[in-house]
């Protein structure tokens, strides 16, 4: 072979791998924009598992409660048009189809859509639930036990809770405001006018009110099934109880904005946030996947065995606003 040949043997080679790193199964590359109201812990635990298996990928996140969350959305929806975040994972489902009405959201199902009920699926493919938490009732050990703790929603109300209530602030958590809504939808206003005489403390969001509960400050709280576990694997003195009418599900929904600036990268983070590897990083961590195969967190019951409250997320999306401000002046007073 001469000198000649030798070159352009060389050529050929150096083509050859340039399609093989730039064809299909080539790992996405750049940055991603990621908007989570999921707690930054948890969601770390996701970006810092994507970027392991995408070397190429860098993730920079912006957490907030939901409420604040989606207050900066919209600022940037009237102000550039668009948000401007390249994923969201947001929890409330209603949230998400205003985005996808408005047209913000990138229709695509991830590789391990198959594996997640319908239930949690946009019909048009614009968003998808990846793992869902259940607000339950936390007390603390120092000043209640089995036969202490309240059993429902309704033993909220008891004179005895007066001044030991501690709820989240539905003006700023997501969560929050789930738990208002359903509290209305099921127990009315007149409820919360009884519930409101307890004096619960309304706190920013759900770590400070875990906090309160372990120095006993207050005794009890409808908290996240997560902070649960990890205030219980600290061995905090904490116990929890799911209340007799159902916990309140609140499922955390993962969407690729219409105008993401790396498409490729983002169906990727997307097929992460899907996939069992994604479910056993969330199960350490006290979390549930929407998974059909996903396990529960050690020594919580099956998903399909957690009994949830009746929940109306079309009439949480109507009356969400007027709730949430009504419930935060009544508590307040």
């Amino acid at each position: 072979m001469n000198v000649l040949d030798r070159r352009q043997a060389s050529a050929s080679i150096v083509v050859m791998l340039g399609l093989i790193l730039c064809g299909a199964g080539a790992a996405p590359a750049g940055e991603l924009l990621f908007y989570s109201s999921v707690p930054r812990n948890l969601s770390d635990v996701l970006v810092k598992g994507f970027e392991q298996e995408n070397r190429g990928t860098t993730v920079k996140m912006f957490q907030a409660g939901t409420e604040t969350l989606l207050e900066k959305i919209e600022l940037e929806i009237q102000g550039r048009g668009k948000p401007e975040a390249d994923v969201v994972w947001i929890q409330e489902q209603s949230a998400m189809e205003r985005l996808a009405e408005r047209g913000h959201l990138l229709a695509y199902l991830p590789e391990g859509h198959p594996a997640i009920d319908a239930v949690y699926k946009d019909k048009g493919g614009r968003w998808i639930g990846t793992f869902v938490t259940h607000a339950v009732f936390m007390y603390s050990t120092k000043a209640l036990n089995d036969r202490t703790a309240p059993k429902s929603w309704r033993d909220l109300i008891d004179p005895r809770f007066r001044n030991k209530l501690t709820f989240a602030n539905p003006r700023v958590s997501g969560t929050g405001s789930a738990v208002a809504s359903a509290l209305v939808q099921n127990f009315g206003w007149p409820y919360l006018e009884k519930l409101a005489l307890n004096k619960p403390q309304i706190a920013a969001g759900h770590p400070p009110m875990v906090s309160t509960v372990i120095a006993g400050e207050r005794t009890v709280g409808p908290m996240l099934d997560y902070s649960i576990f990890e205030a219980a694997a600290k061995g905090q003195p904490i116990a929890f109880v799911f209340p007799a009418e159902g916990a309140v599900a609140v499922p955390a929904y993962a969407a690729i904005v219409q105008t993401t600036r790396n498409p490729e990268a983002a169906k990727a983070f997307v097929d992460f946030f899907a996939s069992q590897k994604a479910a056993s990083l969330l199960r350490e961590r006290g979390m549930y996947h929407t998974r059909n195969d996903a396990l529960p967190p050690d020594n919580w019951p099956a998903i399909a065995n957690v009994k949830l409250i009746a929940f109306d997320w079309q009439r949480h999306k109507a009356e969400k606003d007027a709730i949430k401000d009504r419930f935060a002046d009544l508590m307040e007073k």
